[in-house]
């Protein structure tokens, strides 16, 4: 099979808030989503809701960003379930 995504972060780019975003180089695809679940439910972050982390504020689709993922393929999305 083919993996026609494989090349990905050689092909786009991210920016975000004016600062380049390395993306990882087994990156086969990038999800954008204000929301907190994908693919019919999946919890991307897997939140835990009693702390906030130093580095990352916890996901709200009510606080006006965008959450930015990195997967790696479709054994990587079939593992979120």
């Amino acid at each position: 099979m083919d993996r026609t995504c494989a090349d990905l972060p050689w092909q786009v780019w991210l920016e975000v808030d004016g600062r380049d975003i390395e993306i990882p180089k087994d990156s086969e695809g990038l999800i954008v989503l204000n929301i907190g679940s994908y693919m019919g439910g999946v919890d991307l972050w897997q939140n835990d809701y009693e702390r906030d982390d130093d580095d990352f504020s916890l996901q709200s689709m009510h606080d006006k960003m965008l959450e930015v993922v990195c997967v790696c393929g479709a054994w990587h999305l079939g593992k979120l379930q």
